[in-house]
């Protein structure tokens, strides 16, 4: 690969469809054949994201998939015929996972992607009493670093929310993003590159930042349990906080947003406009406009509406790729190619009901080449939670009570001893699982989890199989594989399992027709 680097350059393709989009929709990049090699590892999307929520709440892209949770799937056509070379649904999941276990210098995330740090999706903590353990969704708070960066509050409370770069790595077997190697992608040869990337839905994309008060504490201004304390209000348009907050911005309410008044027995409640926001003694001084309001019972508080909705907008959607000119060898053998293969995933969905205490989980793969499987248990009653969605923190085992886990494929099991990924007893072995099958996907495991508290998991759990390693493939499609687990008691509510199967697969080449084998 020695002289690429003197033979590259970057080129900017800009959506055929559009220059702004939003939930739902679709973004299209063609890339020519006249682009004949790409660097995949090495490309990536520019985004400008916008918080374009309701009542100007503050916002930030979901602190684990950070710009990448805008999109929910990938569709890589050849643009000379149209053949479906890759399709990759949640790709904003898999995006988070990626991020957790397998990036070191949390720095590049935080900064190119818009995560936050600590990057874990959990916080695990323990009681110094019973020693019994804790575990709570980390959630997006004003203190963290850049959580703010789209929806800024300046000390007089007025609203400077504005648009913010983001850059979206691309996570895609056609672009060797699951290669150790540093493989040119034939452009060329599939005759083009046809994307479409569909955007997810507000709630997976845009989660609210918290406000915090000086004691730590942290509201979701939602409703009135997440609402911030405020002293009673005697006949008056001025709400006072109860605790100390240092600036507007903690607060999370600006100049011009409604905010609804409100106490826990909703006897008063009143939906209100700020005028004025002020520091009055260590804090927050709330003017709203009206007739003078009463509420001096049951714990006031002060919130959003009910009805505020996350949203976002993208505009200036750009694909960088790095179109390199290989030494004359090089590319003499890449054009006599006539197979080309690359790692790529496909995704199964089923559910878990609350009551089970036994399940099944079937893949029933295609994939003759198979290299490694995950499975990601999603709580079905908060998945598209605007504050901390399960879509992608998941749960762990402490959640689900699981407390057997056992693959049957081929009819042999893996491994023959079922084995407890509870965070009391076999989570080591879960934890060398993920990295086999991690490795097997051509995936690096650099973290585990949070050193600070290594008592249960801190990261987005996930049971895994490696099937076959190094230059190794397992023929998965008529194994009539399962995964086998077994639960402690019931649950509340029910899980959704989203299981990703990597395979091999070759993309043949003959005489400009293209055909996909997996």
């Amino acid at each position: 690969m020695s002289g690429i680097s003197e033979n590259s350059r970057f080129i900017s393709l800009t959506p055929t469809n559009g220059t702004e989009f939003t939930e739902g929709k679709k973004v299209i990049f063609e890339v020519p054949p006249s682009i004949s090699f790409i660097k995949g590892q090495d490309s990536y999307i520019s985004v400008d994201l916008q918080n374009t929520s309701d009542n100007k709440v503050m916002g930030h892209p979901n602190l684990l998939a950070g710009a990448s949770s805008l999109i929910e799937r990938v569709d890589i056509f050849s643009l000379e015929n149209g053949q479906l070379l890759e399709s990759l649904r949640n790709y904003n999941i898999w995006s988070a996972i990626e991020n957790q276990y397998a990036v070191e210098d949390e720095t590049q995330i935080v900064l190119k992607q818009g995560c936050m740090t600590p990057h874990r999706s959990h916080i695990v903590g323990s009681n110094a009493e019973t020693k019994a353990l804790t575990r709570t969704k980390e959630s997006l708070t004003v203190h963290q670093a850049g959580a703010t960066r789209l929806s800024s509050i300046d000390k007089a409370g007025a609203d400077r929310s504005f648009s913010h770069k983001f850059i979206i790595p691309l996570r895609c077997g056609v672009f060797n993003h699951y290669s150790k190697e540093e493989k040119l992608t034939p452009n060329l040869l599939y005759g083009g590159l046809r994307i479409e990337l569909v955007l997810a839905r507000n709630e997976q994309v845009m989660n609210r930042v918290l406000s915090q008060d000086d004691t730590g504490a942290t509201h979701t201004m939602k409703d009135h349990a997440g609402g911030f304390p405020i002293d009673n209000i005697g006949a008056a348009n001025v709400a006072v906080t109860t605790a100390n907050c240092r600036s507007a911005q903690n607060l999370g309410l600006c100049v011009g947003q409604q905010v609804r008044i409100v106490n826990s027995d909703g006897s008063a409640d009143a939906t209100r406009n700020i005028t004025a926001i002020t520091h009055n003694a260590n804090k927050m001084r709330v003017t709203f406009d009206g007739a003078a309001f009463t509420i001096n019972t049951n714990n006031p508080r002060i919130a959003h509406p009910a009805n505020t909705v996350m949203k976002y907008n993208v505009k200036n959607m750009e694909l960088k790729v790095l179109e390199v000119i290989p030494p004359q060898d090089l590319m003499r053998a890449a054009i006599k190619e006539s197979q080309i293969d690359y790692v790529s995933y496909e995704v199964f969905v089923d559910n878990l009901p609350a009551s089970s205490l036994n399940h099944q989980v079937e893949f029933p793969s295609v994939a003759t080449k198979a290299k490694a499987v995950f499975t990601h248990y999603v709580l079905n009653t908060d998945e598209n939670d605007d504050t901390t969605p399960s879509y992608y923190s998941g749960s762990a085992p402490t959640d689900t009570n699981l407390n057997s886990v056992q693959y049957f494929i081929n009819n042999k099991l893996y491994p023959l001893k079922a084995y407890n990924p509870d965070s009391f007893n076999d989570r080591i072995v879960a934890y060398n699982e993920m990295v086999k099958a991690f490795r097997a996907c051509g995936i690096t495991v650099k973290r585990l989890g949070d050193s600070r508290n290594a008592g249960d998991y801190s990261f987005t759990y996930l049971t895994a199989r490696e099937l076959a390693r190094g230059d190794f493939v397992y023929p998965l499609k008529d194994a009539e594989a399962q995964l086998r687990t077994e639960y402690s008691g019931v649950r509340a509510a029910n899980h959704k399992l989203i299981s990703f199967v990597f395979s091999v697969r070759s993309v043949m080449i003959d005489q400009n027709n293209l055909s996909v084998s997996f």
